[in-house]
């Protein structure tokens, strides 16, 4: 599958952040730069970058988006796209280049370009990040990224077959991609702005390439059913499956994905595990939509994850009492808040997890429904009034959970078990309604009803991710 189509529709799909939906019908701008209509050549890429969180590394109220880019500033913006690409590594640095240490600006996306060919040194050992990105090297880089192709020739006056990055330049050319000064001339000197960078990247996002199309779906239960089957195949890259629909199920799908508990259809189901989409365009009477599934952690990342699960799940087993189903939720929840404490910044480097040692509630929650899919509870993942939570059936019926809360608090008890109204009660906001349709049960847990739990019998059961 074309890599420009795997990014396509990622700019107005359905976005999840610390537990608010925000639908396809509207660009969600990642930071509020007051510059983004600065330009208006540029207007509508920079716009479809911010929704990616593509700028996220630039501080101030302003993008800049005329000023030139540099190559470390052109890693980090292309690292931020890569688990939309079927990129892989092909080299390890191993402190190859003079000018790059742990403490250089964007050091892990520069090491990262390098590792997966994007960049490479010069004669004198040096990587040159501070050094502004001319158009030949940003067409190479391009090219490698999305690994684009062409069987066309185009040729411009300052771009001979002689020119290192002549074959590059050709097949950015080739596929609409540059057309170069509009007088036969590339330009390859130049140095390329945040601006023009990002229409290079909106236009391959763009390229109209072989699609898988099923034809037209009649019902919205058709598309839970590709949502389910596609979330649930095993994938480390993104997976697109574009169809046609006589009415917009554009709304009906953030429903889906916000209060009718998408959990229920796709188990295991976590803000950063795999993201579900759906981008809705108008085209010739009919509603074309791009249903897409993308792992939010890379292949290397999800084997180290997976190892660091391994890792948590035996410490629990080996530290805690895990007699009732009741234990094992209360293990969890004990387990989970001694990870973290809550803040925005996130740390590297945590013995168990990738994300480190400060998170928001997504990052218990994601902790939390992973653990409880592990020990083969059944789960569910609940947001409202701005929050995300966890649901866990126990002794029979479905109570809430949520680290978030426990953490930090002397009462952890209080918010390992919640019926409905002590949910409610517990919220900052306690008028504002539960977002989804689910509602845990009203009867309040007592320990008398746990049910007996048996963690070999339950592991040979447990479904892994």
């Amino acid at each position: 599958m074309n890599k420009g189509k795997m990014i396509k529709g990622l700019i107005a799909s359905v976005v999840l952040a610390s537990g608010l939906g925000f639908s396809g019908g509207s660009t969600f701008a990642a930071k509020n730069f007051t510059d983004l209509d600065s330009d208006k050549t540029h207007a509508e890429a920079v716009k479809y970058l911010n929704a990616l969180d593509v700028f996220d590394y630039k501080t101030g109220t302003k993008l800049n988006g005329s000023a030139k880019v540099t190559r470390a500033e052109a890693s980090v913006v292309l690292h931020s796209l890569a688990q939309y690409t079927d990129l892989k590594k092909v080299r390890t640095y191993k402190n190859n280049f003079k000018d790059l240490n742990k403490k250089t600006p964007n050091y892990k996306e520069i090491v990262w370009a390098y590792e997966v060919g994007l960049y490479g040194g010069d004669a004198k050992g040096n990587v040159a990040p501070k050094e502004e990105l001319t158009r030949a090297q940003m067409a190479k880089i391009l090219v490698i990224m999305f690994d684009l192709k062409t069987d066309k020739k185009m040729t411009f006056k300052d771009v001979n077959s002689k020119h290192w990055a002549y074959k590059q330049i050709n097949i950015l050319a080739s596929n609409g991609i540059t057309v170069g000064d509009g007088k036969g001339n590339f330009k390859p000197n130049n140095k390329v702005t945040l601006n023009q960078l990002s229409t290079f990247i909106l236009r391959i996002s763009n390229m109209q390439n072989e699609e898988v199309e099923t034809g037209e779906v009649k019902t919205f239960e058709e598309i839970k059913k590709m949502a389910k089957d596609l979330y649930n195949s095993p994938l480390y890259q993104p997976e697109e499956i574009v169809f046609y629909t006589s009415k917009n199920f554009d709304d009906e799908f953030l429903d889906y994905l916000v209060t009718e508990d998408i959990s229920q259809d796709l188990p295991g189901y976590s803000f950063f595990g795999r993201q579900v989409s759906l981008y809705v365009e108008k085209e010739n009477g009919k509603y074309k939509n791009y249903l897409s599934v993308a792992n939010t952690r890379e292949q290397e990342d999800d084997l180290e994850y997976s190892k660091k699960m391994d890792k948590a799940e035996k410490y629990i087993v080996d530290n805690y009492t895990l007699n009732t189903d009741y234990d094992v939720v209360s293990a969890l929840i004990d387990f989970v808040t001694n990870q973290f404490e809550y803040g925005d910044f996130i740390e590297e480097g945590h013995p168990y997890l990738l994300w480190g040692q400060n998170t928001v509630c997504t990052g218990y929650t994601d902790l939390m429904a992973e653990l409880l899919t592990r020990f083969g509870l059944e789960s569910r993942l609940v947001t409202g009034d701005a929050h995300a939570w966890n649901a866990v059936k126990l002794g029979g019926a479905w109570y809430y959970t949520d680290a978030t809360f426990a953490d930090g608090t002397k009462q952890k008890d209080k918010y390992t078990v919640m019926t409905n109204s002590e949910r409610v009660a517990s919220l900052n906001n306690p008028s504002n309604p539960i977002e989804t349709t689910f509602k845990a049960t009203e009867v309040p847990f007592d320990k008398s009803m746990a049910l007996p739990y048996n963690y070999e019998k339950q592991k040979k059961n447990t479904k892994r991710k």
